[in-house]
């Protein structure tokens, strides 16, 4: 019985560190994009001597509408993956907590936001 509940705690801090290293490399992406548009606007408007290739810069708000979005979506499914084995009864969530934060690999700020997620929706 140990054997299985170590097997799903590995399962779940697996797929946490998997969704983390997601959400970064999104955002390591969306920061680049951002730093692009950006300068590419600006070297536009120089070379043109005009201003409305600033209005590229305006494309920011959806890259990050977008991004948010996504980032959202891929915490929403670990969190149903989490959830799932909670109500299976084949994890622990006070246990899964304590040892992901536990993790030094991990940001702490980014689990424990994710982690509010799931506690707040298992507490109803």
């Amino acid at each position: 019985m140990t054997e299985q509940v170590n097997t799903h705690l590995t399962i779940a801090i697996e797929s946490t560190k998997k969704t983390i290293e997601k959400r970064a490399f999104y955002f390591r992406n969306l920061v680049i994009s951002v730093i692009l548009l950006f300068l590419s606007s600006i070297v536009c408007a120089v070379i043109f001597k005009a201003f409305y290739p600033l209005a590229l810069i305006l494309l920011i708000i959806p890259l990050c509408a977008f991004f948010i979005y996504w980032d959202n979506l891929i915490v929403c499914n670990w969190s149903k993956e989490i959830k799932m084995l909670v109500i299976q009864n084949r994890l622990d969530l006070d246990t899964f907590e304590q040892t992901v934060i536990s993790i030094k690999s991990i940001p702490q700020g980014t689990i424990l936001g994710m982690m509010s997620r799931i506690s707040f929706y298992i507490s109803f």
